[in-house]
């Protein structure tokens, strides 16, 4: 595919798809996320009415697999741009989202972790 929006709807179905199979399988089903505009632009499209009702979201538990060791609130955190574009709108409860405590030293943050 050389279209940027129907790659990104590709992998919002993807995701969608896997959600519910994990879901009704195990009760749960956890997503690793990553920063970028790409990924941006697809948690946006997941939080959009298109796909916020295909999705179980009280069963879904968020981990970073990709974080800047800043704290969670300046422009270049990536927590932050989850929770702009994609907790905050979807109303994810904070319990479910597991991210990076950036309060602590590098190598006690990644044991934590």
């Amino acid at each position: 595919m050389k279209d940027p929006e129907a790659v990104l709807a590709a992998l919002a179905d993807l995701i969608a798809t896997q959600a519910r199979d994990a879901i009704s399988r195990r009760g749960k089903f956890n997503l690793a996320l990553s920063g970028g505009s790409s990924p941006k632009n697809l948690y946006r499209l997941l939080a959009s009415e298109a796909y916020r009702h295909r999705i179980e979201w009280d069963h879904v538990y968020f981990f970073f697999g990709d974080e800047r060791y800043v704290p969670s609130d300046p422009p270049d955190s990536n927590f932050r741009m989850a929770r702009e574009s994609l907790f905050e709108p979807l109303n994810i409860a904070s319990e479910q989202i597991h991210a990076v405590d950036t309060t602590l030293s590098p190598p006690e943050s990644a044991r934590d972790y």
